[in-house]
């Protein structure tokens, strides 16, 4: 039971990077592209 739930977390865990990092990496990029130009 205890693997199940800790599957499941890792899934929602993934699913959350995967909707975040690539917002946060472009945010990031605009604004060290800003900065270097």
């Amino acid at each position: 039971m205890k693997r199940r739930r800790d599957a499941l977390q890792a899934d929602a865990v993934q699913a959350l990077m995967k909707e975040y990092l690539p917002q946060l990496w472009h945010r990031e990029w605009l604004r060290a592209e800003r900065v270097f130009r």
